[in-house]
């Protein structure tokens, strides 16, 4: 059993099919405290345990010890879910009983080893499924709950101010789309360029740096992001070196047999040096 302390006014409880769901604000000092993180007992129940990804814990870090950003955590956070066999509504909260944090688990990691100097402003929005953790249903919420797409850099950069402008820009081109994030629908622009797309042939053409172009992701993350999107290149920039990539892409059959293995790579290089030529 784990007694929970949590503000009953803030408190969702609504029925599901296999049982109970409550959501509700918990103090991250609390989530430190629970019993299980560090051996990781906890997340038993989960389809992985800590991630082994940089950037998502540098941020967790940095968010957890921003004093500005404490009172804002819980908007900007995903929140944790816990599978569980029952929740009982209590004085002080909920009493938890047979618990495993299902999806969160970098959090609650995150957490509990920040936990000498996590800002008590911190909330979190944790949803507890009392549904038998013995259960398929349990079992489905915690594959369902870690299935969804995983963010990149280039996602990340969708709203950055740098590339809504250059979208803009484009919109006075008539013939091209801007593509800042995946998007499902059928563009009626005759070109679309996407903007990962655009970010490698800037960084072959304009930067000379076409062995670091052919790193996609990487050219979203600073510094390279802000050396390549800088503020003098517009939306004919990226236009005109579209071009010179279709260009050397129509004459893919006349390079030597032994550069199409790799051809990204010898496109992106072949782009290079016909900026070099002009």
């Amino acid at each position: 059993d784990l007694d929970v302390s949590v503000d009953r006014s803030q408190v969702l409880e609504t029925t599901v099919a296999s049982g109970v769901v409550f959501v509700c604000p918990v103090s991250a000092v609390e989530i430190a405290s629970w019993p299980g993180i560090e051996h990781r007992e906890l997340f038993d129940l989960n389809v992985r345990l800590k991630l082994g990804t940089k950037r998502v814990r540098q941020s967790l870090d940095e968010a957890l010890r921003s004093p500005q950003g404490a009172g804002d955590f819980l908007a900007s956070h995903n929140g944790l879910t816990v599978v569980c066999d029952s929740v009982q509504l209590t004085d002080t909260g909920l009493r938890v009983t047979n618990f495993s944090i299902v999806n969160g688990t970098q959090s609650a990691i995150a957490f509990f080893e920040n936990r000498k100097t996590l800002d008590p402003d911190i909330m979190v929005l944790v949803k507890f499924a009392a549904v038998d953790t013995s259960s398929e249903t349990a079992r489905q919420i915690a594959i369902r709950s870690n299935t969804q797409n995983p963010v990149n850099t280039r996602n990340l950069r969708a709203l950055d101010a740098r590339q809504l402008a250059l979208r803009l820009e484009f919109e006075s081109l008539g013939d091209f789309e801007y593509e800042i994030r995946p998007d499902t629908r059928r563009s009626t622009a005759e070109t679309v360029i996407r903007n990962d797309d655009a970010a490698q042939l800037l960084c072959a053409l304009y930067n000379e740096r076409p062995w670091l172009a052919v790193k996609r992701l990487a050219l979203f993350e600073q510094p390279v992001y802000g050396q390549i999107f800088n503020p003098q290149i517009s939306a004919k920039h990226i236009a005109f070196a579209h071009r010179v990539f279709s260009l050397v892409q129509d004459r893919k059959k006349s390079f030597p047999e032994r550069y199409l293995g790799a051809w990204k790579l010898t496109s992106l290089v072949a782009t290079y040096l016909v900026g070099q030529l002009m």
